[in-house]
């Protein structure tokens, strides 16, 4: 059954719950914590995995189309509703719904959403962390695993599983957290906060601080420049990654995505420069690096702000460089939005079919000619991407909020940004209904997941039978 296929890569995202929890209960018994909500997640987790894996051990996995789309939309909930086990037992004055909202800004990599009137103790930095990094390698995961998959027409069909491939990603994320880590520690942050700095960037995931509970960023430069350069690696794709340990680091100067990423950069930087008090003529390293750490942040949809002031005339363009986070990084990467390197497909084809539109009579060679096969999707999913964007838009305009401010939660969400977004705009928002709630949630999972899978899982080919 497509199901029993399904299952058994569920089984292993249990499994790495399990052990990421058991992880956090040495942290805590370590640091003498409170350990028992997350013992608690790991004996579950650990039950239902094994149960799985016992009633499921001896079926071979082939995974088509449906048995995909399976994977994909129980992955995210099962991720969700175990991760808040531990929130009800540390908040548990908060409701079950504002719990499901903070459980799933984690998983989803859209950054830590708390209320500003939340007494947090310090179990929950060590869980956040631990949740963003589990959040940020189900998004590899699926993407590497599943997703492209699907956006290739070819050989979709009695798909083998590959635990090789999944045991790959797993070990360049962790081997990447380390590093980071490590650098973090050697400039001189604590071993907590070098974990939550490091998780954040290569996830892609705003967090917040023990010392003053917010998302602002108020470290040196040299810090700076560590997370604009791991915010950066994890806007790139993790076979990048695999490529460069195997292959050398030269392999991130000849990729596409990196070059186009390091390109818009440069290009939205001389933008700021201009609309700054600090004239593009004047150089500042402090500057510079405060300019670039904004870029980087709302382009790889981090959602970290830094703590700089750069006058009114900044603020004038600050909704325009909040779209930033539409484009977001590579494919099969942690960050949310449309994903650069699809945008640059359609800006090619586009770019080729006015070239034809003016040559008529010119024939193309095949290294020029851009028609791909998959064109018709990557079309149909930004245009299921704006659409989405526009329609939540529409739902909190409808929950009482002004247009504006509507615009820029629903970008928090569907970019996977964060509460960055609107610190960004000085704007504050925490659910305070559980419909509200329950359209953030949504709101975050559309973002997170490919838009033309949500149309498949409710189209009427996908349930009938072939």
């Amino acid at each position: 059954m497509k199901i029993q296929s399904a299952l058994n890569f569920l089984a292993i995202i249990l499994l790495l719950i399990s052990l990421v929890s058991l992880a956090v209960v040495l942290c805590c018994f370590n640091m003498e914590l409170n350990f028992l909500p997350f013992l608690s997640l790991f004996v579950l987790s650990m039950f239902f995995s094994s149960a799985i894996y016992f009633a499921n051990r001896n079926i071979e996995s082939k995974f088509d189309i449906r048995s995909i789309i399976y994977c994909i939309f129980i992955s995210w909930p099962l991720l969700i509703v175990m991760g808040s086990i531990p929130l009800l037992l540390i908040f548990p004055d908060q409701g079950f719904f504002k719990i499901l909202f903070i459980s799933t800004s984690l998983s989803t990599t859209t950054g830590t959403w708390l209320n500003d009137n939340l007494i947090i103790p310090n179990e929950f930095y060590i869980w956040q962390s631990a949740l963003q990094w589990m959040g940020g390698l189900l998004t590899l995961l699926l993407a590497s695993t599943f997703i492209e998959v699907l956006f290739d027409k070819s050989n979709t069909e009695n798909r083998s599983f590959d635990l090789s491939k999944i045991k790959i990603i797993f070990l360049i994320y962790s081997i990447m957290t380390i590093i980071f880590v490590s650098i973090f520690y050697l400039l001189g942050l604590s071993l907590e906060d070098s974990f939550r700095l490091s998780t954040s960037s290569l996830s892609t995931s705003s967090s917040i601080s023990s010392s003053d509970q917010s998302i602002y960023i108020a470290y040196n430069n040299k810090i700076l420049c560590a997370m604009i350069l791991g915010m950066f690696i994890g806007s790139l794709s993790v076979m990048l990654h695999y490529k460069a340990f195997t292959s050398g680091i030269s392999s991130y100067l000849k990729d596409k995505n990196a070059k186009l990423l390091l390109f818009l950069a440069v290009i939205i930087y001389v933008i700021i420069s201009f609309f700054s008090d600090l004239s593009i003529y004047q150089f500042s390293y402090n500057y510079l690096i405060n300019k670039l750490f904004i870029i980087f942040s709302l382009l790889t949809t981090t959602g970290f702000v830094p703590v700089i002031d750069y006058g009114e005339q900044f603020a004038s363009i600050m909704l325009l460089l909040t779209f930033l986070a539409f484009i977001g990084g590579a494919a099969s990467s942690t960050t949310g939005g449309i994903k650069i390197s699809r945008l640059a497909s359609l800006f090619e084809y586009i770019s080729s079919e006015l070239y034809h539109l003016s040559h008529p009579r010119e024939i193309l060679p095949k290294d020029r000619d851009n028609k791909s096969s998959n064109l018709s999707l990557l079309f149909v999913s930004v245009i299921l991407f704006f659409s989405s964007f526009f329609i939540f838009s529409v739902i909190f305009t409808l929950l009482g909020f002004d247009f504006k401010s509507s615009l820029l939660i629903v970008v928090s969400f569907i970019t996977n940004t964060g509460q960055g977004i609107l610190e960004f705009n000085n704007l504050y928002f925490f659910p305070s209904s559980a419909i509200e709630s329950i359209v953030s949630i949504f709101a975050m999972l559309v973002g997170r997941i490919e838009t033309i899978f949500i149309m498949l899982l409710f189209s009427k080919t996908f349930w009938l039978e072939s």
